[in-house]
């Protein structure tokens, strides 16, 4: 209700240009992971955040517009700020008891499955952070019980991921036969999308013995 009191303000801001300046800033941040341009950027999931800037711009035009609007007493005034600085310093102290979580992958993913122990995106990215850190017949562990969760129907992409990183396991154990099966999988979940599984399934026939396979795989 906040939010839409201030937007409203805003929308009653004389200062237009600042206002097409903080909207333009949040559609162009947001482009990127819109999938409307065919343009992609690695980790564009944390260009998300920059939107925030331009909202914080335009909330402060709001906040601004609002208060020349109402023109309230100076105590009513005054209670706002107090009001204001108690739930930044609320917000800063949760925010900052956050920061053990979001440390690494290894906490975040661990914190993940603690909370939610049936998410499949969770055990999955929770393995493989596990692996990443050295630990990998544990990740290997959390990789099983991921696939174990997952709706290979419901979900063929999240399976397809999970049968990937399964394959690497079971290649890292010399296990070629298993690997290939699980390659094998992931390419069919993803319909041949998922190059990755196609790329280790042929070089895993090459590693075992079966060039021949590879190169048949390599020509599809």
């Amino acid at each position: 209700l906040l939010l839409a009191g201030l937007s409203i303000a805003l929308l009653r801001a004389k200062n237009s240009e600042r206002l097409v300046f903080s909207f333009s800033w949040v559609l162009l941040a947001l482009l990127p992971v819109s999938e409307l341009v065919p343009v992609g950027a690695r980790y564009s999931d944390l260009l998300l955040y920059l939107g925030m800037c331009g909202l914080s711009i335009g909330l402060a035009d709001a906040t601004q517009s609002l208060a020349m609007t109402l023109k309230p007493p100076s105590r009513t005034r005054n209670y706002v700020l107090v009001f204001g600085a108690l739930l930044l310093f609320v917000l800063g102290l949760t925010s900052f008891s956050w920061t053990g979580v979001w440390a690494d992958d290894l906490s975040l993913w661990s914190h993940g499955v603690h909370h939610n122990p049936n998410s499949v995106t969770a055990n999955l990215n929770f393995g493989n952070a596990l692996r990443s850190s050295g630990r990998k017949e544990d990740g290997c562990v959390q990789l099983e019980k991921a696939w174990a969760l997952v709706d290979v129907q419901e979900a063929p992409g999240s399976a397809s991921r999970i049968a990937y990183n399964l394959g690497n396991c079971a290649r890292e154990q010399g296990q070629w036969d298993l690997a290939a099966e699980r390659y094998q999988k992931s390419s069919q979940l993803s319909s041949g999308g998922f190059l990755p599984a196609r790329f280790n399934l042929a070089t895993t026939y090459g590693a075992s013995g079966r060039a021949d396979l590879g190169l048949a795989e390599t020509k599809r």
